[in-house]
């Protein structure tokens, strides 16, 4: 016998949801697992002090670098290049991490990853490239995600309207009120 349920599933997407739902309910116990566990209070901790230590308190969306800027993992991603001496300063760290991870802004102010003028099938597999820069500094690969997923989809605005939803989705996990 399943330990899972055959009955009709009650979320709101019920007709073809195909128990769709009860893998985001995994996904998301996973994610507060991994937030309230030792490593991603510290996580938190740090990831406060990186934006705290950025040259200027602004998050980009679209990529991971562009023109200097940096998304929320690439915050992370430079702030532990500096601390484990791989770089003097944030701003060497973020250019370092530039020329890994190119971005570019286009006509209109949109960023986009990838060299300039590259218009590829990128931005299916931008999560997945930025999460895996957070995991190579560190984070926890479902941490990585979601903090990448919030950097482009629920952190909206200015990039420093962006960069004030980090900093108090960050201190409202550190608190225990995700």
């Amino acid at each position: 016998m399943s330990r899972f349920s055959d009955d009709e599933c009650s979320c709101p997407y019920q007709y073809g949801c195909e128990n769709t739902c009860r893998v985001y309910e995994f996904a998301w116990a996973n994610y507060k697992r991994a937030l309230d566990g030792r490593r991603g209070q510290k996580f938190l901790a740090e990831f406060i002090a990186a934006l705290h230590a950025l040259p200027q308190r602004r998050l980009i969306a679209g990529a991971t670098c562009a023109e200097g800027e940096v998304c929320a993992i690439g915050a992370w991603a430079a702030y532990k290049s500096v601390q484990a001496g791989k770089a003097a300063g944030m701003a060497e760290a973020i250019y370092q991490l530039e020329a890994q991870e190119p971005g570019w802004r286009d006509e209109h102010g949109h960023v986009r990853a990838g060299e300039f003028g590259d218009y590829k099938d990128y931005y299916d597999l931008e999560d997945q490239r930025t999460a895996d820069i957070g995991v190579r500094s560190g984070m926890v690969r479902v941490l990585a995600l979601e903090v990448a997923n919030h950097n482009d989809e629920s952190w909206t605005g200015s990039p420093e309207q962006r960069w004030e939803q980090a900093l108090q989705w960050a201190e409202g996990a550190l608190h225990g009120n995700v």
